[in-house]
């Protein structure tokens, strides 16, 4: 059998007077464990690495390369029968010469080398005074060893040694040269510059096998060297290190091929750190490699052996064959558009743009956020669903990210869907190795889709316009990767795909099924109930919801923009801001109200005056300078920005390409009789984070900014709030009114419209609006008596539990999805559904008119929701009384009428659903506390329908108004039919559960529920007194 080449690979031994006995010891037991693998594992040693570190101290450099010399080296080669051509060595951080290190050039050094650029311009010049601390080791010691050296420079050598079948091709830089000695603390100091692993490979390219030594891991290196050096360190087939004094080989497969890591224990035994060697075993013909790793174990063994505690069997194999040019291409890519990519990311964050703020980093500002199964909209009515919240609708983003399932993500306006695809994009940039995967993102509403391979084109589109300077790739690299399977596409901004568009996307996933596909959409929480989705990709996908932020969350992204002195207290006031305006708990909202809060002590009453407020504050309104005659102020930045969005919407398109900008910017000035250069309106909303520029098109940064710039407008022209009223346009302008009602709280235009297409809609849809007695839910959810206190005790959740799950509760705006295309035609349904809620946006804004306007559009509303709820019922009921073929389809042992059963079971829990779910997007839409008297009016009115009592008192409790508890108790004595006391039951249960009020509470809501389970199962107030006794105990018990 023919003998495998093998390459021992020894580091850090450290030698010295002191240790001179020892090496000399360690060496002959090396000797040994040399001969014993040579004989039983087949190779052949013919090549000797060493990866620095051979002596303790350069200061004594002449005394100890003497030892290295006659004691270690010497004893070897002539064991090997080897010579010193077959020796390779790097200088170590032991090497340097620590009273040659100058303190002014070395804080010149620490100040210049930090860019690649600076690194890169370093090495074309190298500057011998920043050597002489190791130059003595290259001119006296090391130059005496291997053999054809192709390439040099002061700080590297390349060689190309021929054994047997293989031209071995090894480089040997210096990654110690900026080593003074401190030890722990020169980590992420060291520099081994990007140019020469170019200029030091391209001089062995040619060869079989390409080894690269190094004395520190790449994670050693200044960050900006190491990104630069892992690009191109992995056209190496094998690097071999040390310095850590640990033993770590691993095998990345992804680069630009596969590329074998070997960083090898210390050979000096004084501690108790890792040491041994290694063995690199390779055959010749195929490449494949066994690592053999070697560990000294000391008295009373002393003899090195096989290193267990690293590898099974102390080996680790793998195989240094042919490369994967996919991988190649797909690694270099991702490397190539990483840190542009990144920067824009970085520079997505509201606090990262807000005039003052100091720049984070991604990570520093991204709070990772909460993932379900389903919308957080259901979770009122899952009566027996597990409270612990670990009950498998929990999604982590590390499973996302690392998953390789098709995801929809959902998440309502502005909760960081799009920053959610950035972190899945920077996870696949840094974790490449494992994954495999180039993340593109493909804004859905930007892409030309004329002509062919329309999506192939925004991919390479997108790849071009994030790589860096000395990389592009061609639609021939796109395609190879896509048909490879090695790409992530994630479409942002789903929601907006037509029929047309949404065609070609779904031609382009059929055409390259391999790859992973991540689409992002607007969460539309009718079409649940509706059974309407209208945007949905042909492959299979798993749905994944973002949730609200959380307390815990809010005080993390805080503790991020602020100190931490001020963070309970900024907190609290958060905290009260989302509960009293009822603005949805997103990241978006959240930075707009810390910005604001930075700067204002105040309650934002509704979004529009977040949005007031945030402008002012980006565009510097309180800026002292705003007071100059020669400013152009806030008044004229705002003018500007409605003039862009004006023109934006006449030509229905919200982005402008460059030519375009420039013209309206030309224009403006010339009609204004401005000057750019004073202005800077051309740099000015770019640096202020309110326009984005890409290389062909400029818009906004956030679809809000236009929506509230509109709103602008409507305010400014009557014609312009006209066409946004005529011929239900509106419901095109669903924001833009929102934002318009919350600025000018008395306007009746906007209601007058509203309410004669409503009264339209009310005329033909009134006789849907169900009576109760025709609300039948056959159901019975009564509990016996022996088992009530049981049951609703357990059904009680822990004080954590409970908070967590009042954290996720948002109570936000529901609007119909923002469509870009203001032309849009809607159906008569979706229609009515979406005026109604414009109408209830409306409600709570327009807070100065008169009382009596107000209570005319809440019965309005009520009246909207009961025909709501009618539609859905009769929905409900026809789906269920048809044929469902997934029931169909039971086991056998099933009978029809188990299967009949089912049917009505399911059929009667959504029913008890609908009113609450309805109630709760009501309370989003409209809840405010200054519409207290009028909710109460309607409460009182006897003459008003069941289900608007029942969406108005439970309006009043969910929004902790005071007599709460006299409300609640005095509508449920006058409750008396089963099925609405069934849907009570189960709202009240919600609040019991999951504490939604204080525990003080506790005793009010065990006695009301006592209440309606006696009257669902015609108990007695002796019976009640028993229930409630019980539950004392119960609670006693959960106690203690």
């Amino acid at each position: 059998m023919n003998e495998r080449l093998g390459i021992l690979h020894l580091s850090d031994i450290h030698a010295s007077a002191k240790s001179k006995v020892k090496i000399q010891r360690l060496v002959e037991r090396l000797k040994a464990d040399i001969q014993t693998i040579q004989e039983r594992r087949n190779v052949l040693i013919k090549i000797i690495c060493i990866s620095g570190d051979l002596i303790n101290s350069g200061d004594n450099s002449d005394e100890e390369l003497n030892i290295v010399l006659e004691d270690f080296l010497q004893p070897l080669m002539e064991m090997l029968k080897l010579d010193e051509r077959c020796i390779f060595i790097v200088a170590g951080n032991h090497e340097i010469k620590q009273n040659m290190v100058v303190p002014y050039i070395e804080t010149g050094l620490s100040s210049t080398l930090v860019s690649e650029a600076a690194i890169d311009d370093f090495f074309g010049t190298v500057d011998a005074d920043s050597l002489k601390r190791i130059a003595y080791f290259d001119t006296s010691f090391s130059d005496m060893f291997g053999e054809n050296l192709v390439w040099e420079n002061p700080l590297g050598r390349a060689y190309i040694v021929t054994t047997d079948s293989l031209r071995i091709g090894i480089s040997c830089l210096n990654s110690a040269w900026r080593s003074t000695g401190i030890g722990s603390a020169e980590k992420r100091k060291m520099v081994i510059g990007r140019r020469q692993v170019i200029d030091s490979y391209e001089s062995i390219k040619d060869a079989d096998l390409k080894i690269c030594i190094t004395h520190h891991p790449f994670d050693w290196l200044v960050d900006e060297d190491k990104i630069a050096v892992e690009k191109c360190i992995s056209q190496y087939d094998i690097v071999l290190n040390g310095h850590i004094h640990e033993s770590d080989t691993k095998v990345f497969t992804s680069f630009n091929g596969q590329t074998l890591f070997n960083t090898c224990g210390k050979f000096d035994n004084s501690s108790d750190i890792y040491n041994g060697y290694s063995i690199l075993a390779i055959n010749p013909y195929n490449k494949d490699c066994d690592v053999i790793l070697r560990q000294y174990f000391d008295f009373p063994r002393n003899c090195f052996d096989g290193a267990l505690c690293v590898a099974e069997g102390g080996i680790f194999s793998t195989s240094l064959g042919t490369k994967n040019d996919n991988l190649a291409l797909a690694y270099n890519m991702v490397h190539s558009i990483e840190a542009r990519f990144l920067e824009y990311a970085n520079s997505y964050f509201v606090s990262n743009v807000a005039a003052g703020r100091i720049m984070k980093s991604f990570d520093e500002s991204f709070i990772i956020p909460e993932f379900r199964k389903h919308s957080e909209y259901e979770k009122e009515t899952q009566y027996d669903h597990e409270a612990t919240g670990d009950d498998g609708d929990i999604i982590t983003l590390e499973d996302i990210c690392r998953g390789k399932q098709n995801i929809l993500l959902l998440g309502k306006k502005e909760i960081g869907k799009t920053t959610v695809l950035h972190y899945i994009a920077k996870y696949c940039f840094v974790n490449f190795n494992t994954l495999m995967t180039v993340p593109v993102i493909v804004n859905a509403l930007y892409v030309d889709y004329s002509g062919k391979n329309v999506i192939s084109r925004a991919i390479h589109k997108y790849i071009n316009e994030y790589c860096d300077g000395s990389n592009s790739f061609s639609m021939d690299d796109v395609e190879k990767l896509l048909s490879a399977g090695l790409c992530t596409i994630m479409f942002d901004d789903f929601e907006t795909v037509g029929d047309r568009q949404l065609t070609k996307i779904n031609e382009f996933i059929s055409k390259y099924p391999n790859n992973r596909f991540i689409f992002s959409e607007k969460e539309n929480i009718s079409a649940k109930y509706l059974r309407n989705v209208e945007v949905m990709p042909s492959c299979e996908y798993e749905a994944a919801h973002i949730c609200a932020l959380t307390k815990g969350q809010i005080r993390a992204i805080a503790t991020q923009n602020f100190s931490s002195e001020d963070c309970s207290a900024l907190v609290d006031k958060i905290m009260l801001c989302f509960k009293k305006t009822t603005l949805p708990k997103t990241p978006f909202v959240l930075s707009l109200m810390l910005s604001i809060c930075d700067t204002a002590d105040f309650t934002p009453i509704n979004e529009a005056v977040i949005m007031e407020q945030f402008m002012e504050f980006l565009l510097e309104k309180s800026s002292p300078s705003e007071a100059y005659s020669t400013t152009y102020d806030f008044r004229i930045k705002e003018d500007f920005l409605i003039s862009l969005v004006t023109y934006m919407d006449k030509n229905n398109q919200f982005y402008l390409s460059i030519d375009e900008f420039e013209t309206l910017l030309s224009a403006y000035h010339a009609d204004k009789g401005f000057s750019v250069r004073e202005t800077e309106f051309d740099s000015l909303f770019f640096k202020k984070g309110v326009l984005i520029r890409t290389e062909l098109i400029v818009t906004f940064r956030y679809n809000c900014m236009i929506e509230y710039y509109l709103a602008k407008k409507a305010a400014q022209s009557p014609e312009f709030l006209m066409h946004i009223l005529a011929d239900r346009n509106y419901l095109n302008y669903p924001n833009e009114l929102m934002y318009y009602t919350g600025l000018n709280r008395q306007n009746v235009d906007v209601v007058k419209v509203l309410q004669r297409e409503l009264y339209a809609d009310f005329d033909k849809l009134r006789g849907v609006v169900p009576r109760l007695e025709d609300y039948n839910i056959g159901i019975d959810i009564s509990l016996p008596e022996e088992s009530f206190a049981q049951r609703i005790g357990e059904s009680k959740l822990t004080q954590t539990q409970s908070d967590k799950l009042q954290d996720t509760k948002d109570i936000s705006e529901l609007h119909t999805p923002e469509e870009i295309d203001k032309s849009v035609t809607h159906e008569d349904m979706d229609s009515f559904i979406h005026t109604l809620l414009i109408y209830g946006s409306c409600l709570k804004n327009l807070e100065l008119l008169p009382k009596k306007e107000k209570e005319i559009m809440y019965n309005d509303y009520n009246l909207g929701l009961c025909i709501m709820l009618g539609i859905f019922k009769n929905s409900t009921e026809e789906y269920f009384n048809g044929e469902v073929s997934d029931m169909e389809q039971l086991p056998e042992k099933y009978t029809a009428e188990d299967v009949r059963k089912l049917k009505s079971i399911m059929q009667d829990f959504l029913k008890i659903s609908l009113p609450i779910v309805l109630q709760n997007i009501a309370l989003e839409n409209v809840g405010t506390t200054k519409l207290k008297s009028i909710i109460e009016g309607v409460i009182k009115d006897k003459n008003s329908s069941e289900f608007a009592r029942f969406f108005s008192v439970f309006m009043f409790s969910d929004l902790h108004l005071p007599g709460l508890q006299r409300v609640l108790k005095e509508y449920i004595a006058e409750a008396n039919s089963k099925s609405l006391l069934t849907i009570i039951f189960f709202k009240l249960l919600y609040y019991y559960r999951f504490r939604y009020f204080s525990s003080s509470l506790d005793p009010f809501f065990e006695n009301i529920l006592a209440d309606i389970n006696l009257k669902l199962h015609s108990g007695s107030k002796v019976q009640k007194d028993r229930i409630i006794s019980e539950l004392k105990k119960q609670k006693m018990i959960d106690n203690i």
